[in-house]
């Protein structure tokens, strides 16, 4: 748990999945991150699926809620989905419950971010935190609806449509201010209207990356994914926000590391890198 002035964070974990590595790594040459992370034999490395809580001033707020439990066994295989974690099993961990969410701010709308949003009862679909206004970027919106050729397998209609459909989506454009205290940002290079949350504080200031950065191994600025549709743009934003992160102190917390959640980062010889592991 990190702990800032009005606000207490977990930094909660709602599954794990698999991806290629070579797309996890895109123009990086296997040799070099394979020193870093393992394959298995059909090159898919394992990826974490984070799911921070932030607590304070009477509201409980989700960022991103990982695959869900919609996802077809075909798919499950694909990307060797690992159940033995869910968000309302991380919730349970820390003594909540679904219903006392208030918030869920979807960073976008790719189905390992949104998909625990909705599950499916008798039939129809039905929010999985009844209570909570759910905060998606209409830009991103937008383009999730009719996506490219290269990036529509990332959007599952049946995980964000039900959102906007039932009446709980709260549609916003452009960076804003959720509470006091916390702020919202937003890119366009790994796909238009990521939004990314900075909790302020003078001590401990938590800024989650969402797929800007998606682990640590990432932080270098031209280690990008093949996944980021708009790639000289999200170089220019990774050079912002890691810029801001180091003269600011913030915490930086990564959507699927494994195995850092979250850090401070600080001057390399050539990049930015990992200077503080925040346990």
């Amino acid at each position: 748990m990190i702990k800032t002035g009005n606000y207490e964070i977990f930094i909660l974990e709602s599954g794990r999945f698999a991806l290629d590595g070579g797309a996890v790594f895109g123009l990086i040459p296997k040799p070099l991150w394979s020193k870093l992370v393992q394959s298995d034999e059909r090159n898919r490395i394992t990826m974490n699926l984070t799911t921070p809580l932030v607590i304070g001033r009477n509201r409980k707020i989700l960022i991103d809620t990982g695959v869900g439990s919609k996802l077809e066994e075909k798919l499950r295989k694909i990307y060797k989905i690992d159940f033995n974690f869910d968000v309302r099993k991380a919730l349970k961990d820390v003594g909540i419950e679904p219903e006392e969410i208030t918030d869920v701010v979807v960073t976008h709308l790719h189905f390992d971010h949104v998909g625990g949003c909705l599950e499916v009862e008798g039939g129809q679909f039905r929010p999985v935190f009844p209570r909570a206004r759910y905060f998606i970027q209409r830009k991103q919106l937008e383009w999730a609806k009719s996506p490219t050729e290269l990036d529509r397998a990332s959007f599952i209609r049946e995980n964000f449509m039900p959102l906007i459909d039932l009446g709980v989506a709260e549609v916003v454009d452009g960076e804003f201010q959720l509470y006091d205290g916390i702020k919202v940002f937003v890119t366009n290079g790994h796909t238009p209207g990521q939004q990314h949350v900075l909790v302020e504080d003078s001590i401990n200031p938590v800024f989650f990356v969402a797929d800007l950065i998606p682990m640590s191994y990432h932080i270098p600025t031209t280690w990008i994914t093949a996944f980021d549709l708009f790639p000289v743009e999200l170089v220019k934003e990774k050079k912002r926000f890691l810029t801001a992160a180091y003269k600011n102190n913030w915490i930086l917390v990564f959507p699927h590391d494994p195995d850092v959640r979250a850090v401070r980062i600080g001057p390399g010889q050539k990049y930015f890198e990992v200077k503080e592991v925040i346990e």
